[in-house]
């Protein structure tokens, strides 16, 4: 039996003992108060008894006011005459009546009993009183050793040397703690999605040979208010037992989100306090020694102060666009024991594949062994290999499904801190550093970029540190325009970009 269902069993069986006491005891019939052979006589000759009733060495009596009492005694041949001549009633000897109060209690007893029978029933069938007893309980993955390290991540060469720091450290802590430095509590990873954190997060426990806890910031947000809290309690006390051990959060913003950002309600108060209580077990990692807490959010700008702090989340990891020779090494990474044709080129096809994610070379290796398999099929012969034009495919079949929306235009709109988004036409010439001149009409501007549209359609982007005047054109400029990117533009100096 596990635990949670013996914690089940012992409080429903103290239930059930209190509910059985109280309503046995509550049950038992008061004694009869016991009164002097006297005063039976004196009431007898008083005609004042209605009845008696004999027991076992004592006589239970009713006067005439329906009140009973009890006189020691027995019933013999004289006293039967003197009751008889006084009209006294005899009844049929009295019995225990402590005796018939069990039938009785059990009887009472059985609906609940079976009420409670059929509740455990229906509750094994819905696996619910482990998921309530559970309920508590992390749910982070443990994997005792990742099988997965370093030479599984293609690119990312400055997050792996930064974290090899952090392995040596867990493999080695006395060399480090005899130069005074200790392990940092928290590693933040920040990047896109598909970029590799979690998988250079389960390297860096592979590499280190540790166990490795994974779970999502989403899973400590629950219906019931503080149910998140103690579950990052539990996800820390049990890393505490296999220390040293790896905790990885995935998507962290979804409890780290800005405390106060967001409107009052239960399900805000249950995301603030699980955020508390993460700030205060990563307080206490000092004390934790060989725990270290690998954290990763595309969203760190809405995180909370607090977690960014020194002390906290100490390492910081921005995890920037894969290079041509990082995409290489992905792409040879996930070609691994697949059959490639030697027609394959990998540095051509990571130069084809500018911009792309892990996730999205992954996605391309396998869209381009799929077309294999239908071309070999086609053909009629079992000779499967990848070769080039299957890659060709994969990728007139990505690019088809992109919109008119480019890159640059993505890029300019996320950028942030926009200065205008003029609705009508506005037409402007920007100087250059170099002396030369662009003038078009403006598509978008913020604090980086600049995006003018000359008049045969064609659109020029230029960063905010090569221009050194911009000048309106015509009355079609909107009045103070051109002092809001005199005054902002010439106060951001190139530095701060």
């Amino acid at each position: 039996m596990s635990k949670g269902w013996k914690t089940f069993a012992i409080w429903c069986t103290l239930i059930l003992l209190f509910f059985a006491f109280f309503s046995f005891f509550r049950n038992q019939p008061r004694s009869d108060p016991w009164r002097t052979t006297q005063a039976f006589k004196t009431d007898l000759e008083a005609n004042r008894i209605e009845s008696v009733t004999p027991g076992r060495g004592f006589l239970v009596v009713t006067d005439d006011e329906g009140e009973r009492y009890r006189v020691p005694g027995v019933l013999d041949g004289s006293l039967w005459k003197d009751l008889a001549s006084h009209g006294v009633r005899v009844g049929a000897p009295a019995t225990d009546q402590s005796s018939s109060a069990w039938p009785s209690f059990l009887t009472s007893w059985l609906p609940l009993l079976a009420l409670v029978a059929v509740f455990v029933f229906l509750m094994r069938k819905m696996g619910g009183a482990q998921s309530i007893f559970a309920l508590r309980k992390t749910t982070a993955r443990l994997a005792n050793t990742p099988s997965v390290t370093f030479a599984h991540v293609g690119g990312a060469g400055e997050a792996k040397e930064r974290l090899a720091d952090i392995v040596d450290f867990l493999k080695r802590p006395r060399a480090w703690e005899a130069a005074g430095a200790y392990l940092p509590s928290g590693v933040l990873l920040e990047g896109p999605p598909g970029c590799g954190k979690t998988l250079l997060a389960r390297a860096m426990a592979g590499e280190a040979k540790v166990p490795f806890f994974e779970v999502s910031a989403s899973e400590f947000v629950e219906l019931f208010v503080g149910v998140g809290a103690t579950r990052m309690r539990d996800l820390f006390e049990q890393a505490a037992k296999k220390v040293p051990a790896v905790i990885f959060i995935d998507e962290l913003d979804a409890v780290g989100r800005r405390r106060g950002a967001a409107s009052i309600g239960a399900g805000h108060q249950e995301r603030e306090q699980t955020l508390n209580q993460l700030l205060v077990c990563l307080d206490g990692f000092r004390k934790r020694k060989g725990v270290i807490v690998v954290a990763a959010t595309n969203r760190a700008d809405i995180l909370d102060a607090a977690l960014l702090r020194p002390g906290r989340f100490d390492v910081r990891l921005k995890m920037p666009p894969l290079s041509q020779q990082g995409r290489a090494e992905v792409l040879s990474i996930h070609l691994q024991n697949k059959p490639v044709a030697g027609s394959v080129e990998r540095t051509a096809l990571a130069a084809e594949t500018e911009g792309f994610s892990g996730a999205e070379l992954e996605s391309l290796v396998n869209e381009a062994a799929l077309q294999s398999v239908r071309r070999s099929r086609r053909a009629g012969n079992g000779d499967l290999a990848i070769e080039n034009e299957d890659f060709q495919a994969a990728l007139a079949a990505r690019n088809a499904k992109k919109g008119d929306f480019d890159q640059l235009d993505a890029l300019l709109i996320e950028s942030g801190s926009q200065l205008s988004q003029p609705n009508g036409k506005v037409v402007l010439r920007a100087i250059l550093q170099d002396g030369s001149e662009l003038t078009g009409e403006v598509v978008w501007a913020d604090d980086h970029f600049l995006k003018l549209r000359a008049s045969n359609g064609s659109a020029t982007a230029v960063a905010k540190r090569s221009i050194a005047r911009i000048e309106p054109i015509g009355d079609s400029a909107p009045v103070g325009l051109e002092h809001i990117f005199q005054d902002r533009w010439a106060r951001m100096t190139p530095d701060s970009v």
